[in-house]
């Protein structure tokens, strides 16, 4: 189990550094796209219809993906008015654990139904929003961003419990 566990977090370590270098093209890309279009908008009174769906993708992209990494850091949206009255240490960990069991379930769920809305979307589609390329590989994030954001949750959870905190539950 301490071997699962430890792969498990050096791949999340591997994938955490991924998703922030993409999250900063992204968001440079995002930038420079943008700022471009309005430019050649107003300066040239020309503009470019693709720039408004890539914006529009790389918007849904850099959403997800925050989501993502806001799990790995703990800092996603959470009720933590228990966790604020309780002074002591254990019942500040059981709380902790019950939130991050709930998210957990909560991102299974998506993660089903976002895999049922990809087959929805069909992978055999043939329409594109970038020549050649399929509408549904630019969704793929989001099943991937939920089971991203399920894996940490179980992380999290065992970080709560160092392994001398087993023995008490």
């Amino acid at each position: 189990m301490k071997y699962f566990i430890s792969r498990l977090i050096f791949i999340n370590r591997f994938f955490v550094i991924v998703e922030k270098t993409v999250l900063v093209g992204l968001l440079c890309s995002l930038i420079v796209l943008s700022f471009g279009q309005v430019v050649a908008r107003n300066f040239f009174s020309i503009g470019f219809i693709w720039v408004d769906q890539v914006l529009q993708l790389e918007l849904l992209w850099i959403a997800f993906i925050g989501a993502a990494l806001a799990t790995e850091y703990n800092q996603h949206i959470k009720i933590d008015f228990l966790a604020s009255i309780i002074r002591s240490d254990f019942p500040k960990k059981i709380i902790g654990t019950g939130a991050h069991l709930f998210a957990f379930i909560i991102c299974c769920l998506l993660f089903i139904v976002s895999l049922a809305y990809m087959h929805a979307v069909g992978f055999d589609s043939t329409s594109t929003i970038i020549h050649g390329v399929p509408d549904w590989s630019f969704r793929c994030i989001i099943p991937y961003c939920f089971l991203m954001m399920l894996i940490r949750s179980v992380i999290n959870i065992m970080i709560i419990y160092p392994k001398k905190d087993f023995h008490k539950i």
